[in-house]
């Protein structure tokens, strides 16, 4: 990441990943169409349709022929797929990160285009492994994966957002358990923030997203570097 850049951040109170996506994509469309680009052949391609809402265990399979479920907490069983993959494993991986070896090689790379890759096809990715959403809801229904979406256009990522987990004590005790596995790997750890787990219930039933700006502009201006968007691009900074 650059050292400096810009995002818009934005909550809605009672409300949770339905009401995120329709807010994203609405503000997508709304630029788009005031800037006057949404009849250039990619962004009306992009524009042609809905959004698409992709699941993360549907990805995988989708796009890695793997199925999650039965892989979910097993570190030996995801070593096991990994090394399918043709990925390495190492004594230090989490499940997590066994993971990602697989989604950033096979998954990612497709999620913000159609089949083809011939044309945008923008994806929200949903439902996370709960273990990759530390400050998202559990998904009522299947609570191993948590409510938490990426959006994808192209080759880029542009946002990170989540319904809101406002139970204290949920909260509190996933905390303890990132600071037992920081622990476990000698990394550093930190108190817990009292005054943050204490307001949580205020917040109640909420969602929130955290949405590159530049990431967009980049995008609508045509560009593959963040440094032609930037006000002061990395390449100048140094000189």
């Amino acid at each position: 990441h650059d050292p400096e850049f810009l995002m818009i951040e934005w909550y809605r109170r009672d409300a949770g990943l339905p009401e995120l996506l329709r807010d994203t994509e609405g503000m997508i469309r709304e630029v788009v169409q005031t800037l006057g680009v949404q009849d250039r052949a990619d962004w009306k391609n992009a524009l042609a349709q809905p959004f698409r809402a992709l699941r993360v265990d549907e990805a995988m399979k989708q796009y890695a022929n793997m199925d999650l479920a039965p892989l979910l907490g097993d570190r030996e069983a995801m070593a096991q797929e990994v090394t399918r993959h043709e990925q390495t494993v190492t004594a230090s991986d989490t499940w997590d990160d066994l993971f990602f070896k697989i989604f950033l090689s096979e998954v990612e790379p497709k999620l913000g285009w159609n089949e083809d890759r011939t044309a945008w096809q923008p994806t929200f990715l949903t439902h996370y492994p709960a273990s990759m959403a530390a400050l998202a809801r559990k998904d009522k229904q299947d609570p191993r994966y948590a409510l938490r979406t990426e959006l994808y256009i192209g080759d880029l990522e542009l946002a990170n957002g989540f319904a809101e987990l406002s139970d204290e004590h949920e909260q509190r005790a996933r905390f303890l358990e990132e600071q037992a596995l920081r622990a476990s790997l000698g990394k550093p750890t930190w108190p817990l923030d009292e005054r943050f787990l204490q307001a949580l219930p205020a917040m109640g039933d909420a969602a929130g997203i955290a949405f590159g700006v530049e990431r967009l502009v980049m995008l609508i201006a045509g560009t593959k570097s963040i440094s032609d968007v930037l006000p002061i691009p990395v390449r100048e900074r140094f000189e």
